[in-house]
Parts: structure tokens; sequence; C-alpha cells
């Protein structure tokens, strides 16, 4: 059986050929179907891996114009990232959710939400 986090490092890499290769649909559900993953898992040495996930999963949202629907998913993850103390992940979450807040041009939000977290 394999480790989780050698499970994660092959998943991203699908993602990537699949992000890659223009296949979009598929990026998007195999995006999904990673996310399902990484909720059922609490390992801090998933944390770089989980970041790449999430921007990767980002991406494959973005490619397909569903960037502003994750947008609330990705505030959980960055409040658990806060919580667990994983600063690559709120680093990461948090310009994936500026990223989002830019592409539908919504700089209010973004200001505030700038305004009150912190950077790690």
């Amino acid at each position: 059986m394999q480790c989780a986090e050698t499970q994660l490092y092959l998943y991203n890499l699908v993602l990537m050929k699949l992000i890659d290769d223009g296949d979009n649909v598929n990026a998007k559900e195999f995006g999904d179907f990673i996310f399902a993953r990484l909720n059922n898992v609490n390992q801090r040495t998933l944390d770089h891996l989980g970041a790449k996930a999430m921007y990767l999963i980002a991406i494959a949202n973005e490619k397909m114009g569903k960037l502003s629907e994750i947008r609330a998913t990705m505030f959980d993850c960055h409040k658990t990232a806060c919580l667990r103390k994983d600063l690559i992940g709120q680093a990461t979450i948090t310009n994936v959710i500026l990223r989002s807040y830019l592409k539908d041009n919504m700089y209010e939000p973004a200001r505030q939400f700038i305004v009150k977290t912190s950077f790690p």
C-alpha cells in the first residue's frame, strides 16, 4: 500500500499533465477527486503537496471558467490552514483567493481580504 505523500505526489503529476494537455473537463473532475481525498487526511507531512494540489485545482477550475465557484471552498481551506498553522497552505490559498477576486474585477473585496488577513 502506498503512503499518502506518494499518492498525493502522483495525483499532482497527473493533474498537471491533464492541465498541460488542455483536458480541462477531466482536470476539473480529477481536481475534485483530489480535494475530496485531501479533506479526509490530516497529516502535517502533506502540507506542501496539499498546497500544490490546491493551486492546481484552482488552475483547473480557472480554465473551466469556474474559479469564482470555488471561492467559498478556498475560504474554508484558508481557515483550516490558519488553524493548523500551515504557512505554505495559507500563502498558496491566499494567492488563489486574490486571483479569483481579481479575475472577476472585485477589487474592493480583494482589498478587504488583504486588510483582514496577514500573509505568512
